[in-house]
């Protein structure tokens, strides 16, 4: 067994899940004996992961996962040929951490595809011993307190389990994000302590947006899908906003001219976020409003 097959079988297994961001592989000489292989085969195999980034190797220690391939079911909802939010997400989070500072605005529905994404990424930030000269991120998400909205089930429009489903999910990416970026202060990979700053508006966006480094931008739209979804302990029908199989387009501002068609672009979406972060609620005001 040659290793480019040892290297597919691997690369396989990771992106099942079988492995996940922040894993560590059994050693060489453990996988050498699972395959039937040397372990200079396996060695080999490693050191090419290892170049396209899915894993950090270092001597005298195990192989660390650092982005993990997104699941196949997952990828496939992008469309033939076409890679969804997770996947374009993690490419251009990539490239903005490589400039030594992230900033990143987003209008979303929860922030799933923007948290899971960019923990991935920081994973690989530690594993590596990468050092942030900053990290600051505004979120603009939906609270749910306008009604009628989406989502809601098929039989009963007027059911809030649906919505406060999708206000939990958003409360735990804040949760997960805000322990990533204390993650980075506590290993004393970013230069100034991180900022993670949340706001809400009272509706569903119809689109996504993230503006990287006021540099960059990408956006695509949410569908709305009828699909089955656990509600209550129960499978239920749902109208519901899909976001991570969506597909992202993106802009990035020109090199040299600030009046190209491109330059404009980021500025125009960067001046709409502001709009709505100046009038958006403080995260938690509406939350608490909307439970009593």
């Amino acid at each position: 067994m040659a290793s480019k097959e040892i290297r597919q079988r691997i690369e396989g297994r990771i992106a099942e899940g079988e492995w996940g961001s922040g894993t560590a592989l059994p050693s060489e000489g453990a996988l050498a004996e699972e395959y039937g292989v040397a372990r200079a085969t396996v060695h080999k195999a490693l050191q090419e992961l290892a170049r396209d980034g899915l894993i950090v190797t270092r001597p005298g220690k195990r192989a660390v996962v650092t982005r993990a391939h997104l699941p196949r079911q997952v990828r496939a909802e992008g469309g033939e040929g076409h890679p969804g939010t997770l996947e374009v997400l993690g490419r251009h989070l990539d490239r903005a951490l490589a400039e030594g500072t992230l900033r990143v605005d987003a209008l979303c529905v929860t922030s799933e595809s923007l948290v899971n994404a960019l923990e991935t990424q920081l994973i690989g930030v530690r594993a590596r011993r990468d050092r942030l000269r900053e990290f600051h991120v505004r979120l603009l998400l939906c609270d749910f307190a306008a009604t009628p909205t989406y989502p809601r089930l098929v039989v009963d429009p007027a059911d809030r389990r649906p919505l406060d489903r999708l206000r939990r999910i958003g409360a735990n990416q804040v949760d997960a994000l805000t322990n990533a970026a204390r993650t980075l202060w506590t290993y004393q990979l970013v230069d100034s302590e991180p900022v993670v700053e949340v706001r809400t508006v009272p509706f569903p966006p119809m689109a996504k947006l993230y503006v990287l480094n006021q540099d960059e931008v990408l956006e695509g739209w949410y569908e709305l899908i009828e699909r089955e979804v656990e509600v209550g302990g129960h499978n239920q029908r749902l109208l519901d906003v899909a976001g991570l199989s969506s597909r992202l387009f993106a802009r990035r501002r020109h090199p040299v001219l600030d009046n190209h068609i491109d330059s404009q672009y980021v500025d125009a979406a960067q001046e709409f976020f502001d709009s709505w972060w100046g009038q958006a609620e403080p995260y938690g005001v509406s939350l608490e409003r909307q439970r009593k």
